[in-house]
């Protein structure tokens, strides 16, 4: 009797400090995870979190370059869509572009597109890892605010990577590893929606869940990237029909 209650209380304080989860879900995920399982506080994660995400996006977008970027990203995005873009347009723009990292703040509190994908993804396994008697332990927060600290890392290595290439599209899809592939085929589509580091979220998340649901980490994986493949086949096609 007196050696479970070691263990639990020797679980509880691994996995209490911040430091030790931040990197142990980056370094050893599953050994983690069942620390956080002893010991299921979230919060503190979640917002470590997010602060350091919210501190890389000001620091970017409060400078000349970062809101040079989102000039043109915004501009391309019109003309993308067919739209004009007048001297008119290009000035209000312009003179709206140092508001940029309140909207991106405002973004990132109210969950943005890839959070909500994220929530997506969450979503389609929800019903496939409850487990009877331990409803408390597979709180929402619990399981994803842990395998958040991935977008911290991506955010530390995206933010300074886009300031030296004055630009705001991605750097970390699949197709900057294709660079001698046309851009406008079809599976270069496909691989610039696909994140590497998504790629990795999705596995730390995947060993989060088997360990919570005391499951097998295949088929969670499994079924979260079908889910991530389809949606990027979906955007694909989606950019392709525009585009023609």
């Amino acid at each position: 009797m007196t050696q479970p209650a070691d263990r639990t209380d020797t679980g509880r304080s691994a996995g209490a400090g911040l430091g030790v989860r931040f990197f142990g879900i980056l370094v050893s995920p599953r050994a983690t995870y069942e620390r956080v399982a002893a010991d299921p506080n979230w919060i503190g994660i979640l917002v470590l979190s997010l602060g350091c995400v919210a501190a890389t996006t000001t620091v970017f977008l409060s400078t000349e370059v970062g809101q040079r970027a989102v000039l043109e990203q915004q501009i391309q995005g019109m003309q993308n869509f067919g739209m004009t873009v007048t001297d008119d347009v290009y000035a209000r723009l312009e003179e709206n572009a140092p508001n940029a990292v309140y909207f991106a703040l405002a973004n990132l509190a109210g969950g943005g597109g890839a959070d909500r994908l994220r929530r997506a993804l969450r979503c389609a396994l929800c019903g496939a890892v409850r487990v009877p008697g331990r409803q408390g332990n597979l709180h929402p927060g619990l399981r994803v605010a842990h395998a958040g600290v991935v977008f911290v890392v991506q955010q530390c290595f995206v933010a300074p990577l886009n300031y030296v290439r004055e630009s705001m599209s991605n750097p970390a899809t699949l197709a900057a590893f294709v660079p001698m592939l046309e851009p406008g085929l079809f599976v270069v589509r496909i691989l610039n929606v696909i994140d590497v580091f998504f790629v990795w979220w999705v596995i730390v998340l995947s060993i989060g869940l088997a360990v919570i649901s005391e499951r097998r980490t295949a088929p969670i994986a499994i079924t979260l990237y079908a889910a991530y493949g389809g949606l990027a086949v979906v955007v694909a096609l989606v950019l392709t029909r525009r585009a023609g």
